[in-house]
Parts: C-alpha cells; sequence; structure tokens
C-alpha cells in the first residue's frame, strides 16, 4: 500500500487512514486487497488477517 514492497503493519496503518479520510498517499490498486473495485474496511479486515498469520488470499480474484 505505501510502496515499500512489504505487507507490514505500516500498511494496515495506512489503510486505516485512508478510511479514516486523512490524506495520505495509498497505491488503492494494492490496498484493494479483495479486488472489489474499493478499498474499505474488508480489506483493512484481510491485511490484518494476514499480519496476524490467518490464511487468507490477497490480491485481485
Amino acid at each position: 500500500m505505501n510502496g515499500d514492497g512489504l505487507l507490514d503493519i505500516k500498511d494496515s496503518a495506512l489503510i486505516k487512514r485512508h478510511l479514516a479520510g486523512w490524506e495520505v498517499k495509498i497505491d488503492e490498486d494494492a490496498a484493494d486487497v479483495n479486488g472489489d473495485g474499493i478499498v474499505d474496511v474488508k480489506d483493512s479486515a484481510l491485511v490484518k488477517r494476514s499480519l496476524a498469520g490467518w490464511d487468507v488470499v490477497l490480491g485481485k480474484h
């Protein structure tokens, strides 16, 4: 999401800030991890689950 090539807590925080309306630089294509065309709380949840070690599918479907 932040362009560093890693999925980490920085990306999770960036999505949360974006959803809260903060002006942040975000790669919306990368942030749309479930591939439904919008960046929303579902994407945020998937990122958090992935970081927690859950088996989730990230990327366009």
